[in-house]
């Protein structure tokens, strides 16, 4: 079976910011920095109270923060932006875990309304590793928020 090009691959490899060679002066020679960051997760996501992603980072253990913002539309006006609350966590190598973002109330109302009128409502989240040595690596994330389900 023939692998696609240009599926998640391909967008692994682009979300893995930090490849080019730094100098690394204890060692005195060429050194590849340790952080390299994968995002997972639905990028159509219900509207919650939080925005859920998968986070793998590989060499050494990092920490993780993410932020973001929802861009709610407003009729007859410029959107609102609106922030949401930045979530932390301390990732070891090679490991993967879940990282939710959360949606204050007063942003779920108004994302909720807009999506009510058919408007689109997009948050973007940006998510940066950094390691004991200092290395970063920041990748940025659009998902669209879809009405939330009725529950039965």
């Amino acid at each position: 079976m023939a692998r696609r090009k240009g599926g998640l691959t391909s967008r692994l490899i682009s979300a893995a910011i930090a490849s080019r060679l730094s100098r690394d002066e204890e060692a005195g020679g060429m050194t590849l920095p340790n952080v390299r960051l994968w995002l997972g997760g639905e990028r159509n996501q219900p509207l919650g109270d939080s925005v859920v992603l998968q986070v793998r980072s590989a060499g050494l253990p990092c920490d993780v923060i993410a932020t973001g913002e929802i861009d709610v539309p407003r009729r007859m006006r410029q959107p609102r932006t609106l922030h949401l609350r930045p979530a932390m966590l301390n990732l070891p190598p090679l490991r993967k875990a879940t990282l939710a973002v959360e949606i204050p109330p007063v942003a779920q109302r108004k994302a909720a309304r807009a999506l009510k009128r058919g408007d689109p409502v997009i948050a973007v989240i940006e998510v940066e590793a950094t390691d004991s040595r200092g290395s970063s690596a920041r990748v940025k994330r659009r998902v669209s928020l879809s009405p939330a389900r009725q529950r039965v």
